[in-house]
């Protein structure tokens, strides 16, 4: 299979396989004797493991050291490896979800305060956006 063959079949483009191959991603290929790199199944499932990752938000740095769990020989240790890289995953997530959270509230309670501001010769917004800003230089 060339490299044409593997991006149009797994829906990425030619440059993110080559990516893939510089990072570590994807195991050396083999070349064809025009020259043309080889892919095989092994490659397919390397860009599919790849791509449900990237869909779990890892990075590849990531995806990088999950990989390397795959190659541990005992499966059961592959699966305690998985689920604790899993595990830190999503409690990052969960953090990240609670810090938009209060980024949300923060954004209502300042176009609540606009909305009921009498005040239309200053934008309400710019004026806390201003204090907020000083204040927090003074506090570095």
């Amino acid at each position: 299979m060339t490299i044409n063959q593997l991006a149009s079949e797994m829906n990425v483009s030619i440059q993110t396989i080559r990516y893939y191959e510089k990072f570590g991603l994807i195991a050396p290929v083999k070349r064809l004797p025009s020259g043309y790199r080889s892919y095989d199944q092994k490659n397919i499932n390397q860009v599919c493991f790849i791509k449900s990752a990237r869909e779990l938000d890892f990075s590849l740095h990531e995806i990088l050291k999950l990989m390397k769990i795959l190659k541990i020989k005992s499966k059961s240790q592959q699966c305690i490896n998985l689920v604790k890289k899993f595990q830190e995953k999503l409690d990052q997530i969960q953090e990240r979800i609670s810090d938009l959270k209060s980024i949300s509230n923060r954004l209502q309670m300042l176009l609540n305060d606009c909305h009921r501001s009498q005040n239309k010769k200053d934008c309400l917004l710019l004026v806390k956006m201003y204090q907020n800003t000083s204040n927090r230089s003074d506090k570095s």
